[in-house]
């Protein structure tokens, strides 16, 4: 799934399990926010590729930060599951 930011950040209204998400070029510092309510189990995944992302990315539940700022122009994935309406991440970042 590929996205676009308002007013940096991305905002998952409608998540459906192991979607994967494309991080879209960023305008400057982002956040990705996950929804407040989720089917336990929900999984979804992130990549960003190391050039769209150009800033710092930030995920976070609702508004709680779930990472630090995500090193900027640096390939990731992330993996975020949902249990009781609270989402988890796990990571992998790499150098370009």
């Amino acid at each position: 799934a590929v996205f676009t930011y308002t007013s940096n950040d991305f905002a998952v209204t409608d998540p459906v399990h192991d979607s994967v998400y494309d991080v879209a070029t960023t305008g400057a510092a982002s956040t990705i926010s996950l929804p407040a309510t989720a089917p336990d189990g929900t999984r979804l995944h992130f990549v960003a590729d190391g050039t769209k992302n150009g800033h710092t990315v930030t995920y976070r539940d609702v508004t709680t930060a779930l990472t630090t700022a995500l090193t900027a122009s640096k390939v990731h994935g992330v993996t975020v599951v949902c249990r009781n309406n609270a989402w988890a991440v796990t990571g992998l970042y790499v150098s370009p």
